[in-house]
C-alpha cells in the first residue's frame, strides 16, 4: 500500500536549516521519498511517499521538528486504498492525532442508542451528522494554515464525508 503524507512547520525561510533535517531523516530514518515542498506564508509545506508505515515517519518527523525547536507542526497521512486519513499536530510538546474514516458511521449504522450514549464521540457524530462532524475536525486542524496548500486532505475528508452518508 503506497501511502501519503504531508508536514507543515514554521520556518524563516525555504533554505532553514530545518528543511534539511526533515529531507535527511525521512530519507535515513523513516524510507520517506520528499514527492514536492513549497515554502509560504513563513511555513514549510512538504510532501512525502511511502509505504505503510508512513504514519510512524510523519509522527517522527514532527518530534524531530519540535526538538530542534519548531513550535508550530501539523501533519497528514492518508492511503491510496479507501479513503482515510490521520491528522496530526505538536501540542505542548506531543503529537495528537485524530484518525478519518467512515468507520465509525459503519458502526452507528449498526448500535442502538444504549450503544451511542456510552460514547461522547458517537454521540458528537450521531447528532452532527457526517458532514458537519468530519468538517469540524477538519477546520479545527487548519486552524494556524488557512493559507497553505491543504487540498489533497480536503479532497479525502469530502470522500469519507460521501461514503459515510451512504451509511446513514
Amino acid at each position: 500500500m503506497e501511502c501519503y503524507g504531508t508536514i507543515y512547520f514554521k520556518v524563516d525561510s525555504s533554505d532553514s536549516p530545518l528543511v534539511g533535517l526533515v529531507k535527511e531523516r525521512a530519507d535515513s530514518e523513516y524510507d520517506l521519498s520528499v514527492d514536492d515542498q513549497e515554502y509560504g506564508h513563513g511555513f514549510m509545506s512538504m510532501w512525502f511517499i511511502g509505504g505503510g508505515s508512513t504514519g510512524d515517519g510523519i509522527k517522527g518527523l514532527m518530534r524531530e521538528l519540535n526538538v530542534a525547536g519548531s513550535k508550530f507542526v501539523k501533519g497528514s497521512v492518508s492511503g491510496d486504498e479507501e479513503p482515510w486519513c490521520v491528522l496530526f499536530s505538536v501540542d505542548d510538546g506531543k503529537v495528537s492525532a485524530y484518525e478519518f474514516g467512515d468507520g465509525i458511521y459503519e458502526y452507528l449504522s449498526e448500535c442502538d442508542e444504549e450503544d451511542i450514549s456510552r460514547s461522547e464521540e458517537l454521540k458528537e457524530a450521531h447528532e452532527k451528522g457526517p458532514k458537519e462532524f468530519f468538517e469540524s475536525k477538519l477546520n479545527g486542524w487548519k486552524e494556524g494554515i488557512e493559507a497553505l496548500n491543504t487540498d489533497h486532505v480536503t479532497t479525502v475528508v469530502e470522500m469519507i464525508i460521501d461514503a459515510s452518508e451512504d451509511m446513514i
